[in-house]
């Protein structure tokens, strides 16, 4: 009989290091999970209009997905905008990575409250609800996996807008007491996908990530 398989021990960010995580998990964070939302949907050809509750239902009937990804970041304190491409996985109800393969490997995995990066040989975790500015925002892209309207519109005003196949989906934090990570997050879509999704950081940031799915699909 083969031994049990044990899981590799869990290590516990110092200080400097959970500061440095939470700033990087905002931008992979949720990236990883809005990206992963164009997996749930199919063509709208037979539907005659589209709105939210008919989008937010479509998403919902996705269990598991994989796409690419490329993204850009643009900011004044960069002196030129960053890229990186990789792939992204979602696994229902609550389970989303992002593997960046460029400019550097890097897996990011979200499972319930446990956050996980691992670069090469090291691998570090944290706990999500550690910080309060992410746990809604990653709150609401799960009610958006699950067609969860009442949940996604407790943290954020949500509206939908189209022309013609073209639709944009627009995500508002509303007033909290914690400071808002992001001051907006469009995704756009034609027909029944995602094209691209836009988050706007409060501090004039934005990235910008642009989606497709894999040869063969």
């Amino acid at each position: 009989m083969s031994s049990p398989l044990r899981r590799p021990p869990k290590v516990v960010p110092q200080r400097s290091e959970k500061r440095w995580l939470g700033v990087a998990a905002r931008a992979t964070l949720v990236g990883a999970g809005m990206s992963l939302m164009f997996l749930g949907m199919i063509a709208f050809a037979d539907t005659p209009d589209v709105t939210l509750d008919s989008v937010l239902g479509l998403l919902a009937q996705r269990r598991h997905g994989h796409t690419l990804y490329t993204e850009q970041i643009d900011s004044a304190l960069l002196k030129r905008p960053l890229h990186a491409s990789g792939e992204l996985f979602f696994d229902a109800p609550d389970r989303l990575e992002k593997k960046t393969l460029l400019p550097k490997p890097q897996d990011l995995i979200v499972e319930g409250d446990q956050v996980t990066i691992i670069r090469g040989t090291h691998r570090t975790s944290m706990q999500l609800s550690d910080y309060p500015q992410l746990s809604p925002l990653l709150n609401a892209i799960r009610a958006t996996l699950a067609g969860d309207r009442p949940t996604l519109e407790k943290d954020f005003q949500v509206a939908l807008s189209s022309s013609g196949s073209v639709w944009s989906i627009n995500l508002k934090p509303l007033a909290s007491e914690a400071k808002p990570v992001y001051e907006r997050i469009e995704i756009r879509g034609v027909d029944g996908k995602v094209a691209r999704l836009t988050l706007e950081r409060v501090t004039g940031e934005r990235t910008t990530m642009t989606l497709s799915e894999p040869t063969g699909s």
